[in-house]
């Protein structure tokens, strides 16, 4: 049986079982040791096997990002998997329903592996790859949350289930023309801020950074404003004639 199934086999009471040395010293030299064997009587032998692919194991590393705006906050969710054992034909990733999804990705060394993905009436999305995935391989999704008309917005958490998470955190972001206040903090460990590196750099000012302490409490509430400061400013100009030129001077006084 390969390696690669798990087995369960169906044998009457008639059938003898045959030590595997004693089988393979009287069969000969094979490539692979015998797993089982079996002395066949007199009559019809009653056994079948029914074999299904192993269970995968496969470790995560994923972070997730949140851009706030003032109509709508970006969500990026990126993981790093890798799989040890066995093979993954699909992934589940839990995400609020108001989740509007934009793109998902799978991809395996070079090649794009994901097929086609679809939403569960809780919101998960389901990831279809186009054959068996293993080894190292990233996950991406991107999509977007409505914001206009809610004083409060629960932070969008998202995470790939059925995997082994050994890192997970969660950016908040905010774009200039918005502020920003986080409340009901449950199951996140606040962390230090990370450098943010160019490709997040259209996301805005880093916020908040937090690691998941419990995935199944995880949440909090985010408040977003306008930022429209109200400023005062007063500007002097002066003019000073030096023979056949001018010298301009600008005094800018700007009071908040």
């Amino acid at each position: 049986v390969d390696a690669a199934l798990q087995y369960d086999q169906q044998a009457s009471d008639r059938l003898e079982a045959v030590a595997v040395p004693m089988f393979a010293a009287a069969w000969g030299v094979t490539e692979s040791q015998p797993l089982f064997a079996y002395s066949l009587g007199s009559g019809e032998p009653v056994w079948s096997i029914s074999a299904r692919p192993c269970e995968p194991a496969t470790t995560a590393d994923q972070t997730t990002a949140v851009s706030l705006a003032e109509t709508e906050a970006r969500v990026l969710l990126d993981a790093r998997l890798t799989t040890t054992a066995g093979a993954n034909f699909q992934y589940r990733l839990s995400a609020p329903r108001e989740l509007s999804v934009e793109s998902v990705s799978v991809v395996e060394g070079a090649a794009e592996r994901a097929a086609r993905w679809s939403r569960g009436r809780d919101g998960s999305v389901f990831v279809f790859l186009a054959g068996p995935v293993t080894g190292k391989h990233d996950l991406s999704l991107r999509g977007r949350v409505p914001v206009s008309g809610r004083r409060n917005l629960p932070l969008p958490v998202l995470r790939v289930e059925a995997v082994q998470v050994r890192s997970h955190a969660i950016q908040l972001f905010r774009q200039p023309g918005v502020q920003v206040s986080v409340s009901g903090v449950t199951g996140l460990v606040e962390t230090d801020t990370p450098a943010v590196d160019e490709t997040k750099m259209p996301l805005g000012r880093l916020v908040k950074c937090w690691s998941v302490a419990d995935a199944g409490q995880a949440k909090a509430s985010v408040a977003c404003r306008p930022n429209r400061p109200k400023m005062r400013f007063e500007q002097i100009t002066s003019l000073r004639s030096s023979g056949d030129a001018w010298d301009v001077l600008v005094d800018l006084r700007i009071q908040a």
